[in-house]
């Protein structure tokens, strides 16, 4: 039982000028990075599973205009349309760049915008000229927002909302409590991210107070981290790692960097990057996959390669996991009892005589330093072909030959990685190994018999390890190899050494 989330952040939409009818689509269609997401994007889900929620956390536009929320409705119809995902699967949050800077004028910065205590913030809010001030600079991202989500979770009053999804996993309904909260209620002007920035206690309160109980899962998201509020804000920081299993944010344009680990009892930070600051900018996004049963989940990064203009995988941010992944567990979550399983009903007769449906099980393919390929791979049909008999039978269909070593050669840059990338992945879909493993020397950081089994034991589980640059004799690497063999079911080490046949 997962969730999967698609977490974008920080998209920036401008424009340059309204000529014609369909000036927001074309503006859109002039962006290379934001345009080619959206491609990405609608390939990446045509044959995977789609996420269960989209959650964009701030800003969405570059300084609060209408015009640049025409343009990003053009990115989200396209993206929900591709995803056949309801509008209320959608989930917005306002980030500083949302905010219209002309209702910010330098008296109120002096003013309403500074405070030193939590009472002076609650003070703040609750009195309704100031409070209309303070909010109005959201008219135009509440319009928009509004529009997006498919209803009205922002309005002169309500600056921040909590919803329960609920969605049906394989017949069981679970709740999941999801809480927007606007971190910019001080923002709007330049340095109002140096600790200067509150959510108020009254309003972390007033989330948590409204969440369902029964929720399997409560996520809290908000634009910026930790780091960009006032040191009297810390109470409320704590409340919400306190009260919710995970939150997420934006703001730093570097996912790294915005992630706080989980810890017992308190829910874990992740940040997504910038999808736009500028082309040759690390753009990226994450996609988070948590297993609702155990409390287990995983960040997925995905960035855009200026110089091969295109969107992939980014597997380099934590290299030691398989696919770069980021890992996580949401520790209260694992606390937390399941609603009760669906009643199971008696087949009947015709049920039971029936021969069983035979289902093929995909092969569990781990990625070692994974070679990044374009996400869509098209051609060389005859050679995947080929080859991937050899890896099922062992059997060269061209010669009828037996073959126990199938070497790939070409000068650079002809392909050779990706091809095989790809064959692997294909080879895992048919359900004919127990599992297959890929190690990319391309992308590792070492070419060393010892780096190959220390690494590929670490990823299979099979090894507390080595650190990384530890020099092996070849005792230490015949160790290696045996505990590889053993953790692979595969009786003694082979006689060759890997030296002789890589």
């Amino acid at each position: 039982m997962k969730l999967k989330i698609l977490h974008l952040s920080d998209l920036h939409f401008s424009y340059e000028e309204m000529v014609g009818e369909n000036w927001a689509t074309e503006q859109f269609n002039r962006d290379v990075v934001t345009s080619s997401l959206l491609k990405y994007l609608q390939k990446r889900y045509e044959k995977k599973e789609k996420p269960d929620l989209v959650v964009v956390t701030g800003d969405i536009a570059k300084s609060g205009k209408r015009e640049e929320y025409r343009v990003a409705e053009v990115f989200f119809n396209g993206l929900l349309d591709s995803l056949s995902l309801p509008r209320e699967r959608l989930y917005l949050v306002p980030g500083n760049h949302d905010v219209d800077r002309k209702h910010v004028p330098n008296a109120h910065i002096k003013t309403i915008y500074r405070f030193e205590d939590q009472d002076t913030v609650s003070d703040i809010l609750v009195d309704p000229g100031t409070f209309a001030l303070l909010t109005k600079k959201f008219e135009e991202f509440n319009s928009f927002a509004a529009q997006a989500m498919g209803r009205r979770l922002y309005d002169k009053k309500l600056y921040r909302y909590t919803d329960t999804l609920r969605i049906d996993m394989g017949g069981r309904e679970v709740p999941i409590n999801l809480a927007g909260l606007n971190s910019c209620l001080f923002a709007g002007y330049n340095g109002d991210d140096q600790q200067k920035l509150a959510f108020s206690l009254r309003q972390v309160h007033d989330a948590v107070n409204q969440q369902d109980e029964a929720a399997r899962l409560s996520i809290a998201m908000f634009h910026h981290p930790f780091e960009s509020f006032h040191p009297c804000d810390e109470v409320a920081q704590k409340k919400l790692r306190d009260k919710f299993d995970l939150l997420l944010c934006g703001h730093l344009h570097d996912p790294k960097k915005s992630i706080m680990p989980d810890e017992t009892n308190r829910a874990p930070m992740i940040g997504a990057g910038a999808c736009y600051e500028k082309r040759e900018s690390r753009n990226n996004f994450n996609e988070i996959i948590i297993n609702l049963a155990n409390g287990e989940g995983r960040v997925g990064f995905h960035r855009y390669f200026p110089d091969d203009d295109c969107w992939n995988r980014e597997g380099t941010l934590y290299p030691q996991n398989t696919n770069g992944e980021y890992l996580f567990t949401l520790h209260r979550l694992v606390k937390k009892k399941l609603t009760e399983e669906p009643k199971e009903q008696k087949p009947d007769e015709a049920t039971l005589l029936a021969p069983p449906e035979r289902t093929q099980k995909e092969t569990d393919v781990t990625f070692i330093h994974d070679y990044l390929r374009p996400e869509q791979f098209t051609g060389r049909s005859e050679e995947r072909k080929r080859l991937g008999e050899i890896i099922k039978t062992r059997i060269d269909p061209a010669t009828k030959k037996n073959v126990s070593l199938a070497s790939v050669i070409a000068v650079g840059g002809m392909g050779k990685s990706c091809l095989m990338r790809e064959v692997v992945e294909e080879s895992g879909k048919s359900g004919e190994f127990s599992r297959l493993i890929w190690f990319s020397f391309y992308e590792a950081r070492l070419e060393t018999e010892g780096y190959f089994f220390n690494e590929t034991l670490r990823a299979l589980g099979g090894l507390p390890g080595q650190e990384e640059n530890t020099t092996l004799d070849a005792a230490g690497v015949s160790r290696l190899r045996e505990e590889l063999c053993r953790l692979l079911d595969r009786g003694s080490p082979p006689s060759s050494s890997w030296t002789d046949w890589r």
